[in-house]
């Protein structure tokens, strides 16, 4: 099976076609292989004899996709697209440093065997085929194609948990790439930083749920301190 894969700061994303369907999911791009007196309302993945546990923990900070630990979050990704044994990757990366990462990634993915076991079933999988694009060109290509074909300029902005990628198209030819070293999650921490300063002990997962739950308001103000 093909997927496509972002492994976001903020967020994983997959998408896969089905049938004539496309699947689509997300979830949280954080784990935890703390130890818990009660597993089973955990989405688990066991590598190594290691159970990690999926949409738990902290986030991981780091820039440098290659960098991260981020093998419990594929495999997760992976197990919940499909049951198949071997599948074929795309995956994104920020749009300035695609060419850097995309030799990383296929040496430590490409044609690589993983045994693990996700939510307490045995799995294998065989990575055959891995790609690597710059995250915002893939909205590119879901435009359609009687727009991308004509002489009409384009931007897209691609706003992720670490960084902001903004690619450009004059008459239908790429002519800017950049990537913005900020994101939601840094904005998140910013406003973290000043709650403490107001005394409130939160962490940044506080803060998103409160956030999700208007439970705190930001004044117009106060927006561009942030």
């Amino acid at each position: 099976m093909k997927i496509a894969i972002d492994l976001g700061n903020r967020n994983t994303k997959l998408a896969c076609k089905t049938g004539d369907k496309i699947k689509r999911d997300i979830f949280q791009a954080r784990f935890t292989n703390e130890e818990q007196q009660d597993y089973t309302a955990a989405e688990v993945v066991e590598i190594d004899g290691i159970k990690y546990c999926i949409e738990q923990g902290n986030y991981d900070f780091e820039f440098n996709k290659t960098e991260k630990n981020y093998l419990p979050l594929l495999l997760a990704a992976i197990s919940r697209a499909t049951s198949d044994n071997e599948v074929e990757i795309m995956m994104g990366a920020p749009a300035e440093h695609v060419s850097g990462l995309r030799d990383k990634f296929k040496e430590q993915l490409l044609d690589k065997e993983f045994i693990f076991k996700y939510k307490d079933e045995d799995r294998k999988i065989k990575i055959n085929k891995l790609g690597v694009i710059g995250e915002g060109f893939a909205t590119y290509f879901s435009i359609p194609e009687e727009i991308r074909n004509s002489n009409t300029n384009l931007g897209i902005i691609d706003i992720g948990g670490r960084t902001i990628n903004v690619v450009t198209f004059i008459n239908g030819k790429q002519h800017i790439v950049c990537t913005l070293n900020f994101g939601i999650l840094d904005l998140k921490n910013n406003l973290l930083k000043e709650l403490k300063k107001a005394g409130k002990d939160y962490d940044l997962n506080v803060v998103e749920n409160l956030l999700l739950n208007n439970r705190i308001k930001i004044e117009e103000k106060e927006k561009t301190a942030y």
